[in-house]
C-alpha cells in the first residue's frame, strides 16, 4: 500500500456527498486504487480539461479520498500523482441515517451514468478493435438463495476480484469491473411491508446536474 492508504476504507456522509456529483465521482473512480496518477493523467483519460480535474482532484483530497502517492518530473514541473484512499472502499450499511441513505443513492447513479457512457462509446469502438471485446460482459440474473448462500456469493465473488488485484500487468488494459448483487424489488417492497405494514412507495429520482 501507499503511505496513508488504508486496506478498507469505509465512506463518510461528508465523502459520500461529494462523489454524489456526476462530475465529482467520474473523476474519484477514474483514480485508481492501486497505479498513482496525476490530475493531468486523469483528465487525458477523461478527455476534460486539467484545470477542472485539478479542482476536482483538491476537492477529494480535502475530504481524505485520495492521498498522494508520490511525485515525478514532467518536463520542467513536478506532478503529484494521487491514489485512492482505501485499497476497496465501502458504503455503510448499518446504521445509516437518511441523509446517507440518500447521498449514496445519488453517488451510485452517478457511477451507473458514467458506466453508461463507457459502454456506449465501447460499443463503437469495438467494430475497429475487435480485442477489446474480450475484457467484456455483462449478465442480469435473478436466482433464489437463500441467506447462507446469498452470503457465500458474495464472499466468492470479492475473493475472486481480490485475487485479480494482485496480477498487475503494467503493459495490460486497464478493465473496469463494476460486482452488483441485491434482492430484487419484489423482495424489497415485501421485506419493507413485512417490517412496517406499509407499503414502500417510490421516491422522485433527482440528478445533481454538475
Amino acid at each position: 500500500m501507499f503511505p496513508g492508504q488504508v486496506e478498507r476504507l469505509e465512506f463518510s456522509l461528508e465523502q459520500l456527498r461529494e462523489i454524489a456529483s456526476p462530475a465529482r465521482s467520474e473523476v474519484f473512480w477514474t483514480y485508481s486504487a492501486l497505479e498513482p496518477l496525476s490530475a493531468q493523467d486523469v483528465a487525458e483519460r477523461m478527455n476534460r480539461a486539467a484545470g477542472t480535474i485539478h479542482y476536482h482532484t483538491k476537492a477529494l483530497l480535502e475530504v481524505g479520498l485520495l492521498v498522494l502517492a508520490e511525485s515525478r518530473r514532467r518536463g520542467a514541473r513536478t506532478e503529484s500523482l494521487y491514489v485512492r484512499a482505501g485499497r476497496s472502499v465501502y458504503g455503510r450499511n448499518h446504521p445509516m441515517t437518511d441523509e446517507y441513505r440518500k447521498a449514496g443513492s445519488k453517488g451510485f447513479h452517478a457511477i451507473m451514468r458514467s458506466l453508461g457512457r463507457e459502454r456506449a462509446a465501447l460499443h463503437r469502438v469495438i467494430p475497429e478493435d475487435p480485442s477489446l471485446a474480450q475484457f467484456c460482459i455483462f449478465q442480469l440474473l435473478n436466482y433464489r438463495l437463500s441467506a447462507e448462500d446469498g452470503q457465500r456469493l458474495c464472499a466468492e465473488l470479492m475473493a475472486v476480484l481480490s485475487r485479480y488485484r494482485e496480477l498487475q500487468d503494467p503493459k495490460g488494459v486497464r478493465v473496469r469491473i463494476a460486482v452488483v448483487t441485491h434482492p430484487e424489488m419484489g423482495e424489497i417492497r415485501h421485506a419493507y411491508k413485512e417490517a412496517t405494514g406499509m407499503d414502500l412507495r417510490a421516491e422522485p429520482e433527482t440528478e445533481d446536474p454538475s
